[in-house]
């Protein structure tokens, strides 16, 4: 299930976008947006979170206390999948995500009282995304490896043990 895209707003551009377009000229003519939702990535990001999960269960939770989390590992994920194609820092990221709804919704972000998009913040990015462990690239490879035969080396490999 796709979240409600606000379809009356224009693209934003990221906050660095000016000066990394001088530095590097165009190189990607699509905006965030459309690569996400043509593309489906929240759903490929909830199939590698899942996959990731069968392959390596999560750690078991730290007990009682502390706040529950709002953000989906498959949210996070794909901020963290345009972070690093549009090379920007956690706090452009979040600034862009703040200033571009219709992207945060796209991403999957819980709305708020007041009907807005939650927005994590820097720090909840990075440590969520340290705690996972893969880089974004691994994750996101995780569907694509999981149904792969072993190859001779990897069954040379488990022999050995």
């Amino acid at each position: 299930m796709m979240p409600p895209v606000l379809t009356n707003q224009a693209p934003v551009p990221p906050p660095a976008y000016h000066r990394m377009q001088a530095r590097l000229g165009t190189s990607l003519h699509i905006d965030a947006l459309t690569l996400v939702t043509t593309l489906h990535l929240l759903t490929l990001c909830r199939l590698a979170v899942r996959v990731a999960h069968h392959r390596c269960p999560p750690p078991l939770p730290a007990g009682p206390g502390g706040a529950p989390r709002i953000y989906s590992e498959a949210s996070l994920l794909l901020i963290a999948l345009l972070r690093t194609l549009w090379r920007l820092s956690y706090q452009d990221m979040r600034d862009w995500l703040r200033d571009w709804p219709a992207l945060a919704l796209a991403c999957g972000l819980p709305l708020d009282a007041h009907g807005s998009p939650r927005i994590p913040s820097v720090s909840q990015q990075w440590k969520r995304g340290h705690r996972a462990g893969a880089p974004v690239t691994e994750a996101l490879f995780a569907p694509f490896r999981a149904n792969r035969h072993p190859s001779s080396a990897d069954r040379r490999a488990r022999s050995d043990h």
